[in-house]
């Protein structure tokens, strides 16, 4: 999920709060609707391989 928020977004996120984004994408969580949910997204390093500057296009 890092590398997702890294090319959609231009976030470079830490792989913690990548786990949990990608948890409520992906089903893991589920919420009653109407639920509201704030997840701290916090830059750190980028994962190997990734380009230093995020691809633009």
């Amino acid at each position: 999920m890092s590398v997702t928020l890294w090319f959609e977004s231009g976030l470079a996120a830490d792989l913690s709060g990548a786990a949990a984004v990608a948890a409520l994408a992906t089903g893991k969580v589920v919420l009653e609707k109407g639920t509201t949910v704030s997840i701290p997204v916090c830059g750190a390093g980028l994962p190997v391989g990734l380009p230093a500057h995020r691809p633009r296009g």
